[in-house]
């Protein structure tokens, strides 16, 4: 289950308008296509609360909703989805025709269950069931390490979704150095926790706007959003550096983690396929001369 910031940045590059609130209905996110379609700037609204009124949902029969039979607050309550077609007060005055579907959120870490909005005008509608759907595919992390799956990559590759914001972005591909005698030594339990403090040392030490994604067994992917081509190697040479300074003790013995890591560059999200297969190519070339080291792909050579 993805964190709030993570569900933030899905919700920044979608086309339905999308906002957060907590168990208590305090705004906690506005997208930018809810303030174009209201005229409102999520500055004035976040920390707000639903109930104040601002959007002002009535219904066909005029009820003011936020007031009484809010459809986030039942959703938060009977943690069901909803959908409605309300009218919102726009901040010019005028009433906008939207269809609604409100969900109930639980966020790693919390027991609160949180509202999520999202909401289109009427007549002028990114179909909403994909959104609803590729919502309910938002367990795209893997349950080990905790980072994005290859359901996540999936999305990406079959333009669902876009998380690249900027024309030069960087391709990691890693893969444990002798993974295989971490479990035939151990058993696959210490191989778990291996994984799992390979994982978060990428987490945290990777970029808010960059993805860490678990490819497949102790095969990763970083991508790294915005970067110039000279600064990725910069960029995997410490990542490198940092998961072979990681310390795991496993029966009473200290193990040292090493990766070999290929490097790519690409620029739109469509070449994002062929830079996986330069990067995990240059991988394999690292692995081939000598292991826990950094090999750059053409692309980045190139420049």
């Amino acid at each position: 289950m993805p964190t709030l910031n993570e569900l933030v940045t899905l919700f920044e590059h979608l086309n339905e308008a999308a906002y957060i609130v907590d168990q208590n209905r305090k705004i906690l996110y506005f997208n930018p296509v809810a303030e174009s379609i209201t005229g409102y700037d999520s500055k004035d609204l976040i920390g707000r609360h639903c109930y104040d009124n601002i959007l002002n949902h009535i219904d066909e029969e005029g009820n003011h909703l936020c007031l009484f039979g809010c459809p986030l607050q039942t959703t938060i309550e009977a943690k069901e989805i909803l959908k409605n077609t309300l009218y919102l007060h726009h901040k010019y005055g005028h009433r906008v025709k939207v269809d609604v579907v409100t969900i109930p959120y639980v966020f790693t870490g919390s027991d609160e269950v949180f509202g999520v909005e999202l909401f289109n005008e009427v007549g002028d509608s990114e179909d909403i069931a994909e959104t609803l759907k590729s919502l309910k595919a938002l367990n795209q992390t893997d349950d080990l390490t905790k980072l994005l799956n290859r359901r996540h990559l999936s999305q990406i590759l079959t333009g669902k979704l876009n998380p690249f914001t900027f024309k030069v972005n960087g391709c990691l591909f890693l893969d444990v150095d002798d993974f295989r005698a971490f479990n035939n030594t151990y058993g696959h339990e210490l191989g778990d926790k291996v994984l799992s403090v390979l994982s978060e040392t990428i987490r945290k030490n990777i970029g808010v706007k960059d993805l860490a994604i678990r490819y497949g067994g102790e095969e990763f992917l970083i991508i790294l959003n915005n970067i110039k081509p000279s600064n990725i190697k910069r960029i995997a040479e410490k990542i490198r550096m940092l998961i072979k300074a990681s310390k795991l003790t496993y029966e009473g013995l200290e193990h040292t983690i090493t990766v070999s890591i290929g490097a790519s560059t690409f620029g739109e999200v469509e070449a994002l396929e062929e830079a996986i297969k330069e990067a995990d190519l240059a991988m394999l070339e690292a692995k081939k001369t000598g292991k826990d080291k950094v090999v750059l792909g053409p692309s980045i050579s190139n420049h």
